[in-house]
């Protein structure tokens, strides 16, 4: 078999119990080239047993198109999306995805969520969950609060550039989305990460990891929008996975690696 294969994220981690690290940590070992969004990352792989000449630290390709997304305006982007949000008010996105060792207790948690976004004030663009095992009380809780309450808006499907736009003018990010740890960095946008999804992973100082908890919940998100010093941070600091420039860097490393069996025939170095 002379396939050589390559990886993207490999040596990334979170200590959620979620199924991806195992998915991670199988391909790794599968792989022949590996592109890495961080050094710590790299260096996890090398701790795997995987030889170093094969790892490139790039970032996170995914930053590539946010950063070449459209830039809509505020106005513009509210009007594609059905909800009007006057002058300089306030409001977040919420995306919540379920955990499938906590099946039972989406409802409750999604619930507490919801709870605490109605005590904040703000309207909220919530986005359909991911349809992995427990997504469906998640779901029957949107329904029920979109139908009461109507600063709560609910999308099946949110198209790229609305959400990026978005996410732009928000005022914060709810749930536990990758996109909280990965983009929202590079737009300075605070993040309340909500539960044990993504727990473990680096993050920036745009993230605040609260429990599924609707007083912990509302305290982080009156920091996120009222604590000048926490807001003043964020504004001054980088996107620790990247600047948007990995596919130029997997570009110039392919076409400078050379396709022999030290490529293609593996050895472990424990």
């Amino acid at each position: 078999m002379t396939y050589r294969l390559r990886i993207f994220f490999g040596g990334d981690i979170a200590k959620d119990g979620n199924i991806d690290n195992s998915v991670r940590y199988a391909a790794s070992k599968f792989a022949h080239i590996h592109f890495t969004t961080l050094e710590s990352h790299k260096q996890n792989l090398i701790k795997l047993g995987e030889e170093e000449f094969r790892i490139f630290v790039i970032g996170n390709p995914g930053l590539d198109k946010f950063f070449e997304t459209e830039y809509l305006p505020k106005e513009e982007v509210t009007t594609n999306i059905g909800m009007t949000i006057k002058g300089n008010d306030k409001y977040c996105v919420l995306i919540q995805h379920p955990i499938i060792n906590e099946v039972e207790e989406q409802s409750k948690h999604i619930r507490h969520t919801l709870d605490a976004i109605l005590e904040s004030g703000m309207k909220c663009f919530i986005n359909y969950p991911n349809s992995d095992a427990g997504y469906f009380p998640i779901i029957e809780a949107y329904n029920e609060y979109t139908s009461k309450f109507s600063n709560l808006k609910l999308f099946n499907n949110l198209d790229r550039v609305n959400y990026i736009n978005l996410l732009r003018y928000a005022s914060c990010l709810l749930g536990n989305s990758s996109s909280g740890i990965l983009e929202a960095p590079t737009l300075h946008l605070p993040v309340i990460n909500i539960g044990n999804r993504q727990r473990g992973r680096f993050s920036s100082n745009n993230v605040i990891f609260v429990d599924n908890d609707k007083e912990q919940i509302i305290k982080a998100i009156n920091k996120a929008l009222y604590d000048s010093e926490f807001i003043s941070l964020i504004k001054n600091t980088p996107n620790p996975y990247g600047d948007g420039n990995s596919s130029n860097k997997v570009v110039e490393i392919l076409s400078s690696i050379e396709l022999n069996n030290k490529l293609i025939y593996k050895n472990i170095t424990y």
